[in-house]
């Protein structure tokens, strides 16, 4: 009976191919694909450029907030200007200043988030 009692002579499973050492790329910041710099095949070294994103939004945002932050330069200067004979107008200055350091410091935030819009190779890959 042992010969006539049919036994399997396959097994089924699944079945999955990884990349040897492969770094995965995450989007941190939406944005629309721009530009892809590599191929398929292309051989990658760490930090080179993958492709890049572009969210109008910030780039918007940015312009926005250089030309304010020249427009309150240029009023900084001027005051220094005026005031530079009499220092009673100093809290206006420092106002200014203020307000001058609030912008950059939005500014740096937003290239911050321009600068994650490009995706980097995290690791060579072939």
């Amino acid at each position: 009976m042992v010969f006539f009692v049919k036994l399997p002579h396959h097994v089924v499973c699944t079945f999955e191919v990884q990349p040897h050492q492969a770094g995965s790329v995450h989007v941190t910041v939406p944005g629309t694909l721009s530009a892809i710099e590599v191929r398929p095949g292309d051989r990658v070294e760490p930090g080179q450029v993958l492709a890049r994103l572009q969210d109008l939004d910030v780039d918007l945002r940015i312009a926005e907030l250089e030309s304010l932050q020249s427009q309150q330069r240029a009023r900084l200067e001027n005051l220094a200007w005026q005031l530079a004979p009499r220092r009673a107008g100093s809290l206006e200055l420092g106002e200014v200043k203020e307000a001058l350091a609030a912008v950059a410091e939005q500014l740096d935030e937003r290239r911050k988030e321009q600068a994650q819009l490009v995706l980097v190779a995290p690791c060579a890959a072939r």
